[in-house]
């Protein structure tokens, strides 16, 4: 796995830029008649946990040297490493660097959204990565709970506060096991309208969250 897969935008979401890609209605209706989960997209940096060989944000050419993955490195690498399972890819928010949003009810900096299987090619179910998250004493994203009316549930969703911060959007996911070349079609996001973006300057001018105490 190189680096986390482009994820596709819902047929609905609120914010679609030109060089987006959106799901096909197909593909759409297919995720949300089966088994599935939603996340909260939280505003962070994109952070992978390879036990062989690193952290990285979000190029995989080598191992990441900014210092907002300090954290990452420290406490879940380097003191982790006889936890983590050598076949697996952890991805999650690194939540270390203040980005557009500002959460001031941050239990860790680290919240794992995804598990990449490297032997077996697949993506984790939801229910394996939460297993597998909490075996290695990390923290999970937050969960959206929706009925079946999963566009005004997102959408009435975006005024709630998760971690103590907005939410950037949301991301469904089918429940089970997804295959890598599956992943365009099995999970798709939702995000909000004007989010402003992370410019170039930021990895000068950035300054760390706070946890809760």
């Amino acid at each position: 796995m190189q680096k986390y897969p482009r994820t596709y935008h819902l047929s609905f979401s609120a914010e679609v830029h030109s060089d987006d890609k959106v799901i096909s209605m197909v593909h759409q209706r297919e995720i949300f008649d089966a088994s599935f989960v939603i996340t909260v997209k939280l505003d962070g940096g994109n952070c992978c946990i390879k036990p062989n060989s690193g952290v990285y944000a979000r190029s995989h050419s080598q191992p990441t040297d900014h210092p907002s993955f300090d954290y990452i490195k420290n406490i879940h690498y380097y003191s982790k490493l006889h936890l983590l399972n050598p076949d697996y890819h952890y991805f999650g928010e690194n939540m270390y660097a203040i980005h557009s949003i500002e959460y001031d009810e941050l239990e860790d900096f680290l919240y794992i959204f995804n598990i990449f299987d490297t032997k077996s090619k697949e993506w984790l179910s939801w229910s394996e990565v939460v297993a597998e998250s909490a075996r290695c004493g990390f923290l999970v994203v937050p969960l959206l709970e929706c009925d079946r009316d999963i566009e005004k549930c997102m959408l009435k969703s975006l005024s709630s506060k998760w971690l103590g911060g907005d939410a950037e959007g949301f991301v469904i996911r089918k429940s089970d096991r997804i295959a890598k070349d599956e992943f365009s079609s099995s999970v798709a996001k939702f995000v909000r309208a004007n989010h402003i973006q992370t410019d170039e300057h930021w990895s000068r001018n950035w300054k760390i969250a706070t946890l809760l105490t």
